[in-house]
């Protein structure tokens, strides 16, 4: 994370808050299917592909925009609304240097590890109990 500033926030890193499972949707499934995938495992972002294939990421705000915008949940893809520009860190990470690649980058999700072996996503929800824990 060289370049990263500092901020006042944790300096545990990201691996402490790492659910342990990734939880993801095919490329393929609709926009029903990703909601009903949200609900299912009660997190805000799906990773589309798999943790050894990812394609990209796809939050509650994406679905919420695209409906937005008309899309049909039945017929638009996962692939058609996940954004593919991500943001990665390593596992040592700390939670500070995270908040602030988020801060600086306005995203609200970091993946952890690299495109071919994810072992997690940080969420700006992560960052925050991360600060309440100090």
């Amino acid at each position: 994370m060289d370049g990263v500033p500092m901020v006042k926030g944790s300096p545990a890193p990201v691996q402490r808050y790492l659910a342990g499972v990734v939880a993801s949707v095919s490329p393929e499934a609709s926009l029903r299917e990703v909601c009903r995938k949200l609900m299912a495992v009660e997190v805000g972002a799906l990773v589309v592909g798999s943790t050894d294939d990812v394609e990209g990421v796809i939050s509650e705000r994406d679905v919420v925009r695209a409906i937005g915008l008309g899309a049909d949940l039945d017929t638009v893809h996962a692939a058609d609304v996940a954004r593919s520009a991500l943001l990665y860190c390593d596992p040592s990470t700390t939670m500070a240097s995270v908040s602030a690649l988020m801060a600086d980058r306005q995203v609200r999700h970091v993946l952890v590890g690299s495109p071919k072996r994810l072992v997690g996503i940080v969420s700006a929800r992560d960052v925050l109990v991360a600060r309440n824990e100090d």
